[in-house]
């Protein structure tokens, strides 16, 4: 189950979990602008960076990990997956997303996905003291956080449907 299911069906917040960490990482990549600013070091981002320009051909990179994550038994062994490839753990780029030189940053990165971050790192906690209302609770504001173009579900959604597209199209 992802963030895109329909309201009627029980939510499973691990899996959730990894959707939105996914989305964090992929939304990361984009300090490669403060970077080229001189703002941030390469050497600690370059894992990030590396990733593609092109947000469908990113998603798909960051799926391959997020199938690796989703594999993992606890909150912390997602998050393990996901620091371990990229050299950066959440607050990192909690840390990174706060920077003010996102306040102007219209359609990419900003100050809107440090508060994502921090939702998703209570929903870690959460699901590693197994509080279930609280995670469910959290993951009801993941759902409907506002970053620069819209809602994270709606994010989800359209990389989500792009990499169907991009799997129908390499087997026509």
């Amino acid at each position: 189950m992802n963030m895109l299911n329909a309201a009627s069906e029980t939510p499973n917040p691990f899996k959730r979990f990894c959707d939105v960490v996914a989305l964090i990482y992929h939304e990361a990549r984009n300090v490669r602008h403060l970077v080229r600013k001189g703002l941030f070091q390469e050497q600690q981002w370059r894992f990030l960076i590396s990733l593609p320009i092109n947000r469908e051909d990113a998603w798909d990179k960051i799926s391959a990990v997020r199938g690796e994550a989703c594999k993992q038994s606890s909150a912390d062994g997602v998050l393990r997956v996901f620091q371990n490839r990229f050299r950066v753990s959440l607050h990192d780029l909690r840390e990174m997303f706060a920077n003010q030189n996102w306040r102007h940053a219209k359609s990419y990165g900003g100050n809107a996905w440090a508060g994502i971050t921090d939702l998703a790192m209570a929903l870690s906690d959460a699901i590693r003291k197994d509080r279930a209302d609280e995670a469910n609770e959290l993951l009801a504001k993941l759902e409907i956080a506002r970053h620069n173009t819209g809602s994270l579900s709606e994010k989800l959604a359209k990389l989500e449907n792009g990499r169907d597209t991009q799997d129908a199209k390499k087997h026509c």
